[in-house]
């Protein structure tokens, strides 16, 4: 359901190269959610650095909307981020496995275009 890279750096460094590779591809942070901080200010424990960032790519978003407006959850895509000992590991979606439950071949496409982009992501993180 996931695909997961763990690289050297600091959660706010690789947080910073993923959006900045994403804009490379047209997706942009649209929400941005510190479990760390949440789940200590609501239930005073702590969980280590752990982030999550909900992507868009307002060209997929309009063509799965488009095609179904009940589709909508299925947005945005979600990428995570934990760090430990200086490493960081970033747990893309599936897309393609996440979108296969409305049972739409448009829809899986889609997630298929996703996933190569993803994949893209994923290596230019593993190669800089």
């Amino acid at each position: 359901m996931f695909k997961i890279i763990t690289i050297d750096g600091t959660l706010t460094e690789t947080v910073e190269k993923v959006i900045e590779l994403m804009k490379n591809h047209k997706f942009g942070p649209l929400t941005k959610v510190d479990f760390q901080k949440v789940i200590k200010t609501k239930i005073d424990k702590d969980i280590g650095k752990v982030y999550e960032i909900g992507f868009c790519n307002a060209g997929f978003a309009h063509q799965i909307i488009t095609i179904n407006t009940t589709f909508s959850p299925l947005l945005p895509c979600n990428v995570s981020f934990y760090e430990l000992n200086n490493k960081t590991t970033v747990s893309f979606i599936n897309v393609e496995k996440h979108f296969a439950f409305v049972e739409d071949p448009e829809i899986t496409k889609i997630g298929i275009k996703v996933n190569k982009i993803f994949d893209s992501v994923i290596d230019e993180l593993q190669n800089n």
